[in-house]
């Protein structure tokens, strides 16, 4: 073999094993730090697996990425707590964890969904006429320079409208 994109993944398993041992055999590298954190809360029973952990974990990130990682660890413990009433992702129990990976799976799917959901109206100014539209984004205003229509969030409710002394 003349490059490593010719062996397979055992081989190349093999060849980093080996690279790891004599890095650590001259003390130019150790694996502390380097393993996964969920691994040592394995095999605890009627507790949530790793991977188990790791998905929810995933998925969080994948929602609410924040580039630092205390500020995210610290948000999804928050909302453990707040709706699960768990301190901490070790602390989840088998049921509990299917519990949490089914509401952050449901959240994704509705954060999703309500990107393309008609949200608001436009309103064309030449002629004055609005019409909903079927995908708009969601920021409070923009403006389309090309065909020059306004969008705005929807009309307030009509209580809401009460409240501030408003008619229309």
């Amino acid at each position: 073999m003349t490059t490593s994109k010719d062996l397979s993944f055992g081989q190349a398993d093999e060849l980093i094993q080996v690279y790891e041992h004599f890095a650590i055999k001259a003390g130019l590298w150790s694996r502390d730090g380097y393993g996964d954190k969920h691994e040592k809360l394995f095999d605890r029973i009627g507790m949530a697996t790793p991977s188990q952990l790791r998905m929810v974990e995933g998925i969080w990130t994948e929602m609410y990425p924040e580039p630092d990682d205390k500020r995210r660890e610290t948000a999804l413990r928050h909302y453990l707590f707040r709706f699960f009433k768990v301190s901490d992702l070790r602390f989840l129990d088998g049921e509990t964890v299917n519990k949490v990976l089914h509401a952050l799976k449901q959240m994704k799917a509705r954060k999703e969904r309500t990107a393309t959901r008609p949200v608001g109206r436009t309103i064309d100014p030449k002629t004055g006429t609005e019409h909903a539209e079927d995908r708009q984004p969601l920021n409070l205003t923009s403006f389309n320079a090309v065909t020059e229509e306004i969008w705005l969030w929807p009309r307030p409710t009509k209580k809401a409208r009460k409240r501030r002394g408003t008619k229309n």
